[in-house]
């Protein structure tokens, strides 16, 4: 396990109320992160990551929120349920796909308050396999959150993005397309699993590729998150969660 550096000599500890303190502050913002994004303003979940990463992520040279409240040793809500990763089948837990007339095929997040039962131990909840690529790839929450966080927008944008985060942010790595089969119907399919051409021909030519799936899945562990919240620290709520959204 990472251990954070020991502080330094001209800081001055914060105070476990100052911690709950600052605790308050980011479920607030998830809260209205959240509720923003139910709205139809899917770029919020990359300030969404931003405070997903101050609460979850702990590093060798930092402490996250929880953590330093000690938070971090319960059970958290799985949205997609209890399963085994060395044998999650080709796709993303995360984010089903949905489709409507005005937005076509598309990913959207799993909002649904999941059994008591479905609830992980941290670890396996941070660093366990939510994503598989037909290729072979694989995905956790801590890579989503933090390729979003520190790369794409949430608190810094970088002159290159990992070649594994930009072909799941671009839909290449899935290849989940929205094919029209006549009379107004559609059908998703995955092109790799349907033919045995090459698959990197059909994904790139981007026809009905089902395209940013990292905010969906932002938004998915968000509430995952604060389902958690909710049990384990419901002092953290200043403002009401409800999820509203409909796709």
């Amino acid at each position: 396990m990472l251990k954070a550096d020991p502080p330094r000599k001209d800081r001055v500890q914060q105070t476990r109320e100052q911690l709950r303190s600052a605790l308050v502050e980011q479920v607030s913002l998830m809260v209205h992160y959240c509720a923003g994004y139910d709205r139809g303003t899917l770029a919020l979940a990359k300030p969404m990551a931003a405070s997903l990463r101050i609460a979850l992520h702990q590093t060798g040279r930092s402490n996250s929120l929880l953590q330093q409240l000690g938070l971090r040793s319960g059970r958290f809500y799985s949205a997609p349920g209890r399963h085994r990763s060395n044998v999650l089948p080709v796709g993303c837990a995360l984010t089903p796909m949905s489709f409507n007339a005005e937005r076509g095929g598309h990913y959207v997040p799993l909002l649904e308050v999941p059994d008591v039962r479905s609830r992980l131990p941290f670890p396996e909840w941070w660093t366990g396999v939510v994503l598989r690529a037909p290729t072979g790839e694989t995905m956790c929450r801590m890579d989503i959150v933090t390729a979003v966080a520190d790369t794409d927008g949430g608190a810094h944008v970088d002159p290159g993005l990992s070649s594994l985060y930009e072909a799941f942010r671009s839909g290449r790595l899935l290849g989940m397309k929205a094919v029209s089969i006549g009379s107004g119907q559609i059908r998703m399919t995955l092109p790799i699993l349907e033919s045995k051409t090459p698959s990197t021909v059909d994904a790139d030519n981007g026809e009905g590729l089902l395209k940013s799936p990292q905010y969906p899945c932002v938004r998915t562990i968000t509430h995952e998150l604060l389902l958690t919240l909710e049990k384990y620290a419901p002092w953290s709520f200043s403002v009401r969660y409800q999820a509203t959204a409909a796709y």
